[in-house]
């Protein structure tokens, strides 16, 4: 009899931290998602929404945990293997937001940059 493994989550977050001073948004966040699996994050204003996807796309450094896309920790890697996981992906924002942790001519370059 074939024996059955399972598949490999798509992203796996394990213990994810991240504060601001004494304002801890992200205590110990455990997720996984598995590949083609729709997600949804819901929660009020300063919840801690946009710095989990920020810190899961690479815009934001976590303070402790793993984020693993495809079973890589993408938090360990250095700035170059990180750029090219980050390759992979795509973010839009809603009503076409601005990055609020980068300057106006941050965000306007933005596409120059990284393209």
């Amino acid at each position: 009899m074939a024996e059955l493994t399972a598949a490999l989550p798509k992203i796996r977050i394990q213990g994810l931290t991240k504060s601001f001073g004494s304002n801890h948004v992200l205590r110990g966040l455990d997720l996984v998602i598995a590949e083609a699996e729709s997600v949804v994050v819901i929660g009020g204003s300063g919840t801690g929404k946009s710095v989990l996807i920020k810190t899961i796309s690479g815009l934001m450094d976590a303070d402790g945990g793993s984020v693993e896309i495809d079973g890589t920790d993408v938090l360990s890697l250095p700035a170059s293997g990180r750029r090219t996981m980050m390759n992979r992906f795509g973010l839009l924002f809603q009503s076409g937001a601005l990055f609020d942790s980068l300057s106006v001519l941050d965000n306007v370059a933005f596409g120059l940059v990284e393209a």
